[in-house]
């Protein structure tokens, strides 16, 4: 599992989304919830719609708060059927512009 192959000084957030994205666990050191991530994932399911562009919105929101000077990644895991009607070139301009 990608979280056991974690290092205890990573950081991680996790989002879900369907139709909205809710952030579960927000950025915290891997070493600090390590257990509880254990716990949260297997109760994940899918619900609603496939609104990509709000998860990746609200990842890459979590990230904002991560020290200058560190790897920031969002790992996207879906069926692949995004429900918003934006393209990935949208959904990528989307995304830039909130980096600035």
């Amino acid at each position: 599992e990608m979280v056991d192959r974690m290092r205890d000084t990573d950081q991680i957030s996790l989002v879900t989304y369907s139709d909205n994205a809710r952030v579960v666990q927000p950025l915290a050191r891997v070493r600090d919830v390590r257990a509880q991530l254990h716990m949260t994932i297997p109760t994940i399911n899918s619900e609603g719609g496939t609104n990509i562009p709000s998860g990746l919105m609200a990842g890459a929101q979590t990230l904002s708060d991560a020290p200058e000077g560190v790897v920031r990644r969002v790992v996207l895991m879906s069926d692949g059927r995004d429900g918003s009607g934006q393209s990935l070139d949208m959904i990528a301009a989307g995304l830039a512009r909130r980096r600035g």
